[in-house]
């Protein structure tokens, strides 16, 4: 099938980045092997494209980025016309973690102001995560960019990372118990009013910070590397923990403190959100699936055949 050139080529990106943004388009909607397939097509082509362009000196020194006509989002698109299953195939991935994860954020506001709060927050951020992750085709898109060579980021930038949240959990804990500690000397010069006011402002920006760094590691999550889907776990696990202190705030009626022990308690949603985060990244960086190891699923047709066994359609292979 020859490309038509109707529109300008698009910005030039590297092999492997332009893999992994087409593996990142197709997974939602194709099974992984037949996903790895078709990348394996493209693979070879732009190696041709390379050795059309530089001769055989491409295998062992790649040159510049060849100029491609279609995006990743447009070549995708283009499958997934060719191959209407592929929308159930999404529907039913879709539908079964986009339920799990809507029943668990109502389960995580039906308990917030009851006494079973602890159990709401804790199945929230034990199950929360591992419905994103779903969603976002974590396994699928692990094994896209080990096969085409996207590395992990760096220890020292993903240490750096986390160590945002663990300042802002210690932060938190922190000016909680300086407060407990000072309270009669603050209520002796200050309102309980503007205590409370002052304290719940701080843990607004607190809370709004975290926030937006979780919105900030899911979006790169989504869209750059699952490697950073950790970053987004420990993140989760600090919102809850700042959620629940300022819970335990709002509970209060000052002048009477509640415990410094309940307070601290709180530090058991960090904890846990921090051992998820751990877990998360040994599996990406250590145990999980390769490529190589994939089943053979032939109740799915591969991308792009018309009923006849071979590469896809639209494989870029066969305009050669």
């Amino acid at each position: 099938m020859k490309p038509h050139f109707t529109q300008p080529p698009i910005p030039p990106v590297s092999d492997s980045d332009f893999l992994i943004a087409l593996g990142r388009q197709l997974l939602p909607y194709f099974p992984l092997p037949q996903t790895v397939e078709v990348l394996e097509d493209y693979e070879e082509y732009l190696l041709w494209k390379h050795e059309e362009e530089c001769g055989e000196c491409a295998q062992t020194k790649p040159s510049a980025p060849v100029r491609l006509w279609e995006s990743p989002k447009q070549i995708a698109l283009a499958l997934r016309r060719e191959q209407p299953q592929s929308s159930s195939y999404f529907c039913r991935h879709t539908v079964v973690w986009g339920i799990l994860l809507l029943a668990l954020i109502s389960l995580f506001y039906a308990t917030f102001s009851t006494p079973h709060v602890s159990f709401g927050f804790f199945c929230f951020l034990a199950a929360a995560p591992i419905s994103v992750f779903s969603l976002l085709c974590g396994r699928g898109r692990l094994v896209v960019e080990r096969r085409f060579s996207a590395a992990p980021p760096h220890a020292k930038q993903t240490v750096a990372f986390h160590l945002i949240f663990f300042v802002i959990a210690a932060l938190a804990e922190t000016s909680m118990q300086c407060l407990l500690q000072n309270s009669d000397f603050l209520l002796a010069y200050l309102p309980p009013a503007s205590v409370g006011a002052t304290v719940d402002t701080i843990f607004v920006f607190f809370l709004l910070l975290t926030a937006a760094l979780l919105s900030w590691a899911l979006r790169c999550s989504a869209t750059f590397s699952i490697y950073a889907f950790p970053t987004a776990v420990h993140a989760l696990g600090t919102l809850l923990f700042l959620a629940d202190i300022r819970r335990i705030l709002h509970s209060m009626a000052l002048p009477v403190i509640s415990p410094s022990w309940e307070f601290a308690l709180s530090l058991r949603f960090y904890a846990m959100g921090l051992l998820l985060s751990l877990l998360f990244y040994l599996f990406l960086r250590y145990f999980g699936p390769k490529s190589d190891h994939l089943p053979n699923t032939s109740s799915f047709a591969s991308p792009g055949s018309s009923g006849s066994s071979g590469s896809s359609g639209l494989s870029p292979v066969s305009e050669r």
